[in-house]
This record gives structure tokens, C-alpha cells and sequence, in this order.
């Protein structure tokens, strides 16, 4: 059985050298084979994603407020079912 051969990365030809990340840049050693956290970026909020993290917040507290209005309107099927069961029993046990 032969021995695993070892990659030499620095012939493969479509290996990139560097790939930039949403927060931090990594760069390939090609030495090693590995990938290194070389630059952590800060994040720049464009005008755009100001205002999409704006619409997302609006949008998250409107389905908060739909999940609320759901909920009060369970509860309150929930009771409305109780009270209608204790006067079908109060009536039928004013008929007997």
C-alpha cells in the first residue's frame, strides 16, 4: 500500500489566496493547507440596511401584536365555550 501523498497547495491554480467574510478576512497558507482569520472588519450599515433592519424590527413587533390579538381571541373562544356549557347545564337542570 503507498503512502497518502501530501497536497501541495501552492500548484493548485484556481485556490484562492484570500476570501473576505462578512466581519474579518481569512487568508489561505498555502504552507499549511489551512485558512487564518487574518482581519476582523467592522460592519458598515449602508443607508439600506439601516432601513431594512428597521423594517424588520416594525415587522417583528406587527407579528408580535397579531400573535397577541390570536392569543386573546383563543382565550376567548376558551371562555366563551365555558360560559356556554354552564348555561346549557343550568338550563337543562332548570327543565328537570
Amino acid at each position: 500500500m503507498e503512502a497518502a501523498e501530501v497536497t501541495d497547495w501552492k500548484n493548485i491554480p484556481f485556490l484562492p489566496i484570500s476570501i473576505n467574510f462578512l466581519t474579518f478576512v481569512a487568508n489561505f497558507d498555502s504552507d499549511v493547507g489551512e485558512w487564518i482569520k487574518v482581519d476582523l472588519k467592522e460592519r458598515e450599515d449602508t443607508p439600506e440596511l439601516k432601513r431594512l433592519g428597521e423594517d424588520l424590527e416594525s415587522l417583528k413587533t406587527k407579528n408580535d401584536i397579531l400573535l397577541d390579538m390570536l392569543t386573546v381571541k383563543d382565550l376567548d373562544l376558551i371562555e366563551a365555550q365555558k360560559l356556554k356549557k354552564e348555561l346549557e347545564d343550568l338550563v337543562s337542570r332548570s327543565e328537570n
